[in-house]
């Protein structure tokens, strides 16, 4: 799903060795939001009827990671995430995912079909050679519009969004910014604690004094 120029990216699927290549392209999904995308990819799917669907962890734009969980949801296959490691058995027809947590790792069985998002390096980097890409110009890459998915186009772009950016703000740091440079871990933390007891001296003074201002002010009488 992209725009026209995304055919440049099939191409290189092609000639990496992908066998069909499809475009879901159309003005319609212009604002869309992570459910929008879903939704579309979804219904161009459930076509398809895959037994395994690879994402990634996230875009390289917003990093919602939302869109892959979304899109298993909305087809109800299982769905795992932030998997480094893949096998499948073929005996059992399921797939051996190693995924990564904030613990370390574990390891899943899932049944397929399912939707996987995979991490970097969950398989071996791979460039085209200068003939593939060159056989790949020649092979067809279809072009799929939404009037192709559903008759109500108030489902794709921004119609078809529940979420929007409100607001963008700037937000200016406050941190001291110290550094540590001491190599002996005990010295290092007792310059951390004696560095903590300062700046919470400071904010303590900082905060006596304005209330002293206002106590002052509070007693104040202006006559004219």
């Amino acid at each position: 799903m992209g725009p026209p120029q995304a055919k440049e990216g099939l191409v290189h699927c092609l000639a990496l060795g992908a066998d069909r290549a499809v475009l879901l392209t159309d003005r319609a999904l212009a604002g869309s939001d992570t459910l929008a995308t879903a939704r579309a990819l979804a219904l161009l799917l459930a076509k398809e009827q895959p037994d395994l669907i690879l994402c990634g962890r996230n875009s390289t734009d917003a990093e919602t990671g939302q869109v892959g969980s979304e899109i298993a949801e909305l087809l109800g296959l299982p769905h795992v995430s932030q998997v480094r490691r893949l096998t499948y058995q073929a005996t059992t027809n399921r797939i051996i995912a190693e995924r990564v947590t904030d613990e370390g790792h574990q390891v899943v069985a899932c049944p397929l079909p399912a939707l996987i998002c995979v991490t970097e390096g969950v398989a071996r980097e791979r460039y085209p050679l200068p003939q593939e890409l060159a056989a790949a110009q020649h092979k067809p890459v279809e072009t799929v519009d939404c009037s192709s998915l559903s008759s109500d186009q108030s489902r794709f772009g921004l119609a078809g969004s529940p979420t929007w950016v409100d607001a963008i703000r700037l937000v200016t740091p406050n941190r001291l910014g110290v550094v540590i440079t001491e190599p002996d871990a005990t010295v290092a933390a007792q310059q951390v604690a004696a560095g903590l007891r300062e700046r919470l001296a400071a904010l303590r003074t900082r905060t006596h004094k304005r209330e002293r201002a206002m106590d002052g002010n509070k007693g104040m009488a202006i006559s004219v």
